[in-house]
């Protein structure tokens, strides 16, 4: 928590000191309710093709274990998450020369991608656990929203995971969300 927390307020302050061009390539800001998973994020343009993401939300994990002697077990937990994204949408030119839409960010962008997992709220598992911890990772995207300001996005890219001082392994960002963004007035 501690380095999550070092680190926002590293970026937080270079991205709000940095010049911010309006060419209308990218939405200047934007606030979205999450549905899949619920959660809240605010999005917000820090350069020409490049915007901010600061999103809370409810992670889960479920799956099961199966043995051949009826020890079966399914389980869910579910955890706090707190995630920043950098992201840098690359394909706007392409997208517009084929009539597709930019609205409100839709298209493709890579980035860096840091969470924070915090304790379990509910975990119904004798066996798995969520690990408390940071991960930092590359990542590749995809989002997508309709005039109806319904957005679909995708974002996957491999990473380091950091929970505590002597574990320290692979990791992995992957997400999937669908959500309402409200967009602010005159964005329309």
């Amino acid at each position: 928590m501690k380095n999550f927390c070092l680190l926002f307020l590293f970026v937080l302050p270079l991205s709000l000191f940095s010049q911010t061009e309006d060419t209308g390539a990218i939405d200047p800001g934007a606030f979205r309710l999450d549905f899949i998973p619920l959660g809240v994020g605010y999005e917000y343009q820090v350069k020409e093709r490049q915007t901010l993401l600061f999103n809370v939300k409810l992670g889960f994990a479920t799956g099961g274990t199966f043995s051949t002697t009826n020890e079966n077990e399914t389980f869910l937990i579910i955890a706090p998450e707190f995630v920043t994204q950098y992201r840098v949408f690359f394909n706007r030119d392409k997208r517009i020369s084929k009539g597709k839409t930019i609205y409100n960010n839709s298209g493709l962008y890579f980035g860096a991608h840091i969470g924070y997992t915090g304790p379990a709220i509910y975990d119904n598992s004798d066996e798995f656990d969520v690990v408390r911890g940071v991960d930092i990772a590359p990542i590749f995207g995809v989002q997508k929203t309709w005039k109806s300001n319904l957005q679909l996005g995708f974002f996957i890219g491999p990473g380091i995971g950091i929970y505590g001082a002597d574990n320290i392994g692979f990791s992995s960002a992957f997400g999937v969300n669908f959500s309402y963004v409200f967009v602010p007035k005159g964005n329309k």
